[in-house]
Formats: C-alpha cells, structure tokens, sequence
C-alpha cells in the first residue's frame, strides 16, 4: 500500500489507499468469495443453463481447459511442437524483401543493404551479450 501510494497516489496527485481498503482486500473479500463459490456451486441451479442438457457444461469446461492442456503438453513433451517453427530462420532483410514485394515495391537496394547491415550490428550485439552473460 505504501509502495502504490509513492508512486501512484497522493504523490501524483491522486487519491491514497486507505488502510481500511487494504485490510478488506487482504482478510475479508476472499473468505467471501470462496462461501459464494461454495454455495453456488452446490446449489441446485449450478449448470442448469435454462433447461439445456448436462453436456453443454462439459463441453463448455473441455473448451476452457484445452490450452492448459496444450500448456502442459508443450511443457512435457515439446518435440512435438516442432513443426510449427520454420527450419530457417529469417533476417531482417529478407523479411524486409518479402514485405517489399508483397506491397508491388521493388524496393531500393539500398533499403536492403541498410536492414542488412541493421540485422548484423543487432546479431553482434545479441552475440556480445551473450558471451557477456555467460562470463
């Protein structure tokens, strides 16, 4: 609290979080959603949806968990992403190629040989720290 409101409240110029704000974030508020989500979900009208059949819900919970799913299975097991990366990876100058002409430009060469010497003082640096990091 005292962090946000240096940065962020009165010294701003804005309103201050009062203590009271803190206290019922930290001790009050989630013991109350916690009894809500109890009481709701053993309530008789938990996945009821307005008389729709049962596996609307399970439908409903399969779509919400499948990129977590797909999280786990990168985690797991990520060789089996490998055919979603190119096999070789693009410079800067042939993405900037690519774009001229898929925009009818020609393009100057000059615009190349500037993005292709951009792309190498980036690899250098990329490369400097790296070996930086890695001291």
């Amino acid at each position: 609290r005292g962090e946000v409101n240096g940065v962020c409240g009165s010294a701003a110029g804005n309103w201050s979080i009062p203590l009271l704000w803190s206290l019922l974030v930290k001790f009050f508020i989630p013991p109350v959603l916690m009894l809500m989500l109890q009481l709701k979900l053993t309530s008789q009208s938990f996945g009821d949806y307005g008389g729709y059949h049962q596996w609307y819900q399970g439908w409903g919970v399969a779509v919400a968990f499948f990129p977590f799913l797909l999280l786990a299975l990168g985690a797991l097991a990520p060789w089996l992403y490998d055919g979603f990366v190119p096999e070789k990876e693009a410079t800067l100058a042939e993405l900037l190629e690519q774009t001229q002409e898929a925009a009818g430009n020609s393009g100057s060469s000059t615009d190349v040989e500037s993005a292709e010497a951009d792309a190498g003082a980036t690899e250098e640096k990329a490369s400097t720290a790296r070996v930086e990091v890695t001291l």
